[in-house]
């Protein structure tokens, strides 16, 4: 789930730092980035990505509704919510499968044994 929604928010966002905040993408994306924003995203992110998607709220809502910031303010925040994204991503994935124990040959032997007496029956 998260994994499927930092892709999604993603394109999102790479909409909104390249498109004319005129143009239909642009306002598809905003849309979608809200949605994300109030509902999926708030289930799986951490601190520095919530700070970042906070940060792009506000360079969205300064770019658009005020006239200040520009569009370069919106593409600084995109890349500063990839790289906490990425964090999140490495931080939240980092597992420890421990040692595997090889089987030994006689085990696979005694397998083989079980699977041939179970077909005699």
């Amino acid at each position: 789930m998260q994994l499927e929604t930092y892709r999604n928010i993603s394109k999102v966002a790479a909409v909104l730092a390249t498109a004319s905040p005129n143009d239909t993408t642009y306002k598809d994306a905003r849309t979608d980035f809200y949605k994300h924003y109030w509902s999926l995203l708030s289930m799986v992110k951490d601190g520095k990505v919530e700070a970042e998607m906070v940060n792009l709220d506000r360079a969205i809502r300064n770019h658009e509704f005020l006239g200040t910031g520009g569009d370069r303010d919106v593409r600084i925040r995109v890349y500063s919510r990839a790289n906490a994204l990425r964090g999140s991503i490495q931080n939240s994935w980092t597992i420890s499968l421990g040692k595997t124990n090889t089987p030994k040959i006689e085990d696979a032997k005694d397998c083989d044994k079980q699977q041939e007496d179970k077909r005699r029956f």
